[in-house]
C-alpha cells in the first residue's frame, strides 16, 4: 500500500507534468546557437517554476546546455493558459546544427498549505 502511495505521489506531485515548449527561431553565431523559446502550460497544473533545458542529443553535463527558469511568484503561479517567450543559448559541438537541439520542460507545481 505504501508503494503505490508513493507512485501515485510522484505522479501527481512531481515536476512531471509537462507543457509546450517550442523552439521559434534559431540562429548560429560562432560555436553558440541562439534560440528563442516560446512556453506554453497546456497542463491542468499550476507551476511556482519552470526550468526548460535544451541540448544536444549526447550532451552531458551543464556546459552543454542552455537553461531557461520561468517564475511567476508574485501573479499567483504559471497557471493553465500561461505563455512566454525567452531567449537562450546552447553550445554547438564540431558538426552539429541549432536545428538539431532539443528541449525540455519540468515544472514544480504550486503547493499550498
Amino acid at each position: 500500500m505504501r508503494v503505490l502511495v508513493a507512485a501515485l505521489s510522484l505522479l501527481f506531485f512531481s515536476g512531471a507534468a509537462s507543457a509546450d515548449v517550442t523552439i521559434q527561431s534559431t540562429r548560429k553565431a560562432g560555436r553558440m546557437a541562439h534560440l528563442r523559446i516560446l512556453y506554453t502550460n497546456t497542463t491542468g497544473v499550476t507551476f511556482s517554476s519552470v526550468k526548460i533545458l535544451c541540448a544536444l542529443p549526447g550532451a552531458s553535463g551543464q556546459r552543454e546546455q542552455g537553461i531557461l527558469y520561468l517564475s511567476n511568484h508574485l501573479g499567483g503561479g504559471l497557471g493553465p493558459g500561461y505563455t512566454a517567450e525567452g531567449v537562450l543559448q546552447v553550445p554547438l559541438k564540431e558538426g552539429a546544427k541549432p536545428e538539431d537541439i532539443a528541449c525540455e520542460d519540468t515544472g514544480q507545481p504550486v503547493r499550498l498549505p
